[in-house]
């Protein structure tokens, strides 16, 4: 009996010898596949961390391509509350308005606007924050020194609605033209076409803030020329007759525009209007009518009519 009970003892020492190696074997297994499992993971972890760099490249360099688009494009973009304070502005507006742009942030972009358009301005402000969500219209400018530009103001309402989005482009040399063409629209051509050319000449001094501006008929010799309007010093002269050899109006006939921009009198010293005008500067042109004649030229035959502009001395 003794002898059976040691040999049932091994036994089951065995058996549980044998337990502890199925569960070490069990464990082996599943720390395996746990690992594998964790590989995978891994190798998908580092794919999605790939494609979140490249969609983060990606978003940067759009977020670069529009911060460029936005800063310098070719018209002026402003963000303003619905106090009208500037709270952004690219370089273009920030040009268009003068001064440093950071002298501009957080200040009412009216302190820009040229008084007799402030209320032009606060109605367009008005539509677009209490009505219609978009407006549009021009004005002017203030500027200390310098001619003063025009703008055309487009806006447009915020998604939260507490800012308005605007567009400012130049219109100054549109609005330039426009009124040329009105001039000459309104101007009409009289018989002979004197008073038409005087007030070409009248206006363009205006226009222009030039001291002397005279409409030139070139004479059939090539040599000589006549003046049709002479507008000096806020009024007209009387009209003559002079050489062109060694003036300015004799080196402008035959081209579409020529320009002295300084020192005029000093090149021309022979030219006595432009010594008793002390003349800085000049600019002519010949002008053509579409029938090979000058517009308002008394006579049959080609004319040729020269603009000479003389520059504030």
């Amino acid at each position: 009996m003794v002898r059976a009970s040691e040999k049932a003892e091994p036994s089951k020492a065995h058996l549980k010898k044998d337990g502890r190696a199925v569960d070490s074997s069990t464990s082996r297994s599943d720390a395996l596949l746990l690992n594998a499992k964790l590989k995978i993971h891994q190798v998908e972890l580092e794919q999605q961390n790939k494609e979140l760099l490249q969609a983060r490249e990606e978003l940067e360099a759009e977020r670069a391509r529009y911060a460029g688009l936005y800063e310098f494009a070719p018209v002026g973009y402003l963000t303003l509350d619905r106090e009208g304070i500037i709270r952004k502005v690219n370089l273009s507006g920030a040009t268009l308005l003068g001064g440093r742009r950071a002298e501009q942030m957080d200040h009412p972009i009216e302190s820009y606007i040229c008084s007799s358009d402030c209320q032009t301005w606060r109605g367009f402000l008005t539509s677009i924050f209490t009505g219609q969500g978009h407006a549009t219209c021009e004005v002017s400018l203030k500027r200390e020194d310098g001619p003063t530009p025009s703008v055309r103001m487009e806006g447009g309402l915020s998604e939260d609605g507490q800012t308005c989005l605007v567009i400012v482009t130049d219109i100054t040399e549109q609005k330039a033209l426009q009124e040329i063409q009105d001039f000459l629209l309104n101007c009409g051509w009289q018989p002979g076409g004197r008073d038409c050319l005087q007030e070409l000449a009248r206006y363009l001094a205006q226009t222009l803030d030039m001291d002397f501006v005279c409409i030139d008929r070139l004479e059939e010799d090539g040599l000589t020329a006549s003046t049709v309007a002479m507008y000096f010093d806020g009024h007209f002269e009387d009209n003559i007759s002079y050489a062109l050899k060694d003036t300015p109006c004799g080196v402008a006939v035959g081209q579409t525009v020529c320009c002295f921009p300084e020192r005029v009198g000093h090149q021309f010293p022979r030219d006595e209007v432009l010594q008793k005008m002390k003349a800085e500067s000049y600019v002519g042109t010949t002008l053509w009518g579409k029938d090979g004649r000058c517009s308002g030229a008394q006579s049959s035959r080609p004319q040729r009519a020269i603009i000479a502009i003389f520059s504030p001395h």
